[in-house]
């Protein structure tokens, strides 16, 4: 079983280990981060007295997965996120943004209407229904 699962890149440490799909194609390239982003990417923000300041970030545990995941994004949007920063003494790591970047990266990432709501930076200070 464990030799069958490797060869569809199912290693152990595979968090750790993922890199970009090299054959995928570009044209699908957006859906593809936004597939990972509904699995391990967040939306939050803190309250300003002028309202909402969102963030919106991405985890892996592969720095050199989210630094191909950067790259594409500021190809795709024009939008460059921060990162990959360690997160605290874990062997995680996350890219993100703030304000306006975050903003033209959640719209550009749900062109099409796909994507969790909860996920959304719309979405953020309403009362969850």
């Amino acid at each position: 079983m464990i030799a069958d699962l490797e060869i569809y890149g199912v290693t152990p440490a595979k968090s750790r280990t993922l890199s970009w799909l090299a054959a995928l194609p570009e044209c699908l390239m957006r859906e593809f981060i936004l597939g990972y982003f509904e699995g391990d990417g967040f939306v939050t923000s803190h309250r300003l007295p002028s309202g909402l300041y969102p963030y919106l970030g991405i985890v892996s545990g592969s720095r050199d997965f989210l630094e191909a995941v950067a790259r594409a994004v500021e190809q795709g949007c024009g939008v460059a996120i921060g990162g990959p920063w360690r997160m605290g003494t874990s062997n995680c790591y996350v890219i993100r943004a703030a304000g306006r970047r975050a903003r033209v990266i959640d719209e550009w990432l749900h062109q099409d209407g796909m994507g969790l709501a909860l996920k959304r930076i719309a979405a953020l200070g309403r009362a969850p229904t």
